[in-house]
């Protein structure tokens, strides 16, 4: 049994609901939610898991106005590992192709003072700059609570 994969889908459920709770549209998009994957002929092109979207009030038109955010979503045991080792090599090959992707970590093992929930922005990302996660709920432009982040990390952890 591959205990990391299955708390990956978990952790991708766990995102998903807390952007539904926030009035997102959420759609999944990533190639794990293809038939293809299944049966992988040549290089694998990277599909953010999530794609998510809002309406955007007082846009002033007839026609609504939506807020569309790309959202990948991982799970890591050792976040703070991750980010060290692979980091800066995974975010600045994915932020030529995706430059405004949210990166989601799901971590049952966080820092002390630190969310289960964190994200990197790829837009505020530089190349070879030291990384650092902002706990989800710290995220004002993404409008997702700090009572929502707690109730899903009691599901984490």
């Amino acid at each position: 049994m591959d205990l990391d994969a299955i708390k990956g889908r978990f952790a991708e459920a766990l995102v998903e609901g807390m952007f539904r709770r926030a009035g997102y549209q959420v759609s999944r998009i990533g190639r794990e939610s293809h038939v293809e994957r299944l049966v992988k002929i040549g290089p694998d092109e990277f599909l953010p898991d999530f794609l998510v979207w809002t309406p955007v009030e007082g846009s002033g038109s007839d026609r609504p106005l939506y807020r569309v955010l790309t959202v990948e979503v991982k799970y890591r045991a050792n976040l703070g590992e991750f980010l060290r080792r692979y980091g800066n090599t995974v975010f600045s090959t994915l932020r030529e192709q995706w430059p405004d992707l949210y990166f989601v970590f799901v971590t049952d093992n966080p820092e002390n003072g630190r969310s289960c929930f964190q994200v990197v922005d790829l837009r505020e990302y530089g190349a070879g700059q030291e990384l650092a996660t902002t706990d989800l709920h710290q995220r004002q432009e993404l409008d997702i609570w700090r009572k929502t982040v707690e109730e899903y990390e009691s599901l984490v952890t």
